[in-house]
């Protein structure tokens, strides 16, 4: 077994090892916080659309974020006289900040559409139209201290009053709040302007085809199939993408130095690693042995990372500051994590592999 030798190989510089597996520790916290942001985020916004009783999302072509969306209200009529369209709702979707998280989430919907986005009220009343009146999710209620009765300031100045809060099981809409699709304008300075359209087919109504028509008749405005919809923005792909880069940064500058520190255990055991060999040490069995230490680096690092990235994770969560976290570490992301560590360690010890298999016995025991 060459795993005691390789791990007693380790403890020999035990401060050089402690800093490494601290290195590669950081660097595997921050790939599956940075992964499991991201997953979390994209998952929770699934979630949120499949809780919608709707068939299609519509919103302006091009643009990748939703509140940045603007659809003007002769589109909106031209799309409730389609065939095959049942029912079409404007929403406002708004983003801003208070006391207790930079990222707010605001929804502007008219009273009937309440029902579309499957809100349930737990206290209070729902709002009426043209009134100064909101709605707060159970999380955001609990996070400001709301309650039907009280008056908010959500939007600059401006004064609401709570009359109602809402469930609806998704973290997203919980969070936040929902007002009179006018008010919501206002407060966004949107004038008479829509951020996206929620659409209702005709019973039978093929989602896909019915998407197509809609794009062929409006070309400026975008419509997709509700299930599809997440998957299909670009603010998601972006964040994801820029999450796994910078992870992956941390990990490729953790792999350098747990290979720097290999290299430098192999070379100061360059007359003992001779001295196998002319024992009677195959070149395979070297190589096991330096590739351990390489993956001993990893799982040391795993050891002490992940654990740490779950307590980031739950504190982030808890303060609700990037949005959408999860609480728990995720099982698909740990395994990926530890995958990728393992992964690193691996090609972190292949320069000492070369080195160590490149030593010549003969030459070796000279350093002895």
């Amino acid at each position: 077994m060459v795993l005691p030798i390789a791990f007693r190989n380790l403890l020999r510089r035990p401060l050089r090892t402690g800093l490494t597996v601290l290195g590669i520790a950081i660097a595997a916290a921050t790939y599956v916080i940075l992964a499991s942001a991201s997953a979390g985020l994209e998952a929770e916004t699934e979630s949120v659309i499949r809780s919608f009783r709707i068939d299609l999302i519509v919103q302006r072509e091009g643009v990748p974020i939703p509140w940045n969306s603007r659809i003007k209200p002769e589109e909106v009529e031209t799309l409730r006289a389609m065939p095959g369209v049942a029912k079409v709702s404007p929403i406002v979707v708004g983003v801003t900040k208070v006391a207790t998280r930079p990222r707010f989430y605001i929804f502007g919907a008219a009273p009937e559409t309440l029902e579309t986005l499957g809100l349930e009220l737990s206290a209070g009343r729902l709002y009426e139209a043209g009134k100064d009146e909101l709605l707060v999710g159970t999380d955001a209620a609990h996070e400001l201290e709301l309650s039907p009765g009280d008056r908010v300031a959500i939007v600059g100045r401006r004064e609401f009053d709570v009359v109602g809060v809402y469930r609806t099981g998704r973290r997203l809409l919980d969070g936040g709040v929902v007002m009179d699709l006018p008010m919501a304008q206002q407060a966004f300075r949107l004038g008479d302007l829509a951020n996206l359209l929620l659409v209702g087919l005709v019973p039978g109504a093929d989602s896909g085809e019915a998407a197509a028509s809609i794009s062929a008749r409006i070309p400026e405005l975008e419509a997709t199939p509700a299930e599809l919809f997440a998957r299909q923005q670009e603010w998601l792909r972006n964040v994801r993408q820029f999450d796994r880069a910078l992870a992956i940064l941390a990990l490729v500058i953790a792999t350098l130095g747990v290979s720097n520190t290999l290299s430098m255990n192999v070379a100061e055991r360059t007359g003992e690693l001779g001295l196998l060999r002319a024992l009677g040490w195959r070149r395979a069995r070297i190589a096991r042995l330096v590739v351990s230490e390489g993956l001993l680096f990893a799982l040391g690092g795993a050891a002490v990372g992940l654990p740490a990235a779950s307590v980031v994770l739950h504190l982030l969560a808890k303060r609700s500051y990037f949005g959408i976290i999860p609480a728990r570490l995720p099982l698909a992301t740990t395994m990926e994590g530890i995958g990728t560590l393992l992964l690193a360690g691996l090609l972190a010890s292949l320069p000492s592999l070369v080195h160590a298999l490149r030593i010549r016995p003969a030459q070796a025991l000279r350093q002895l």
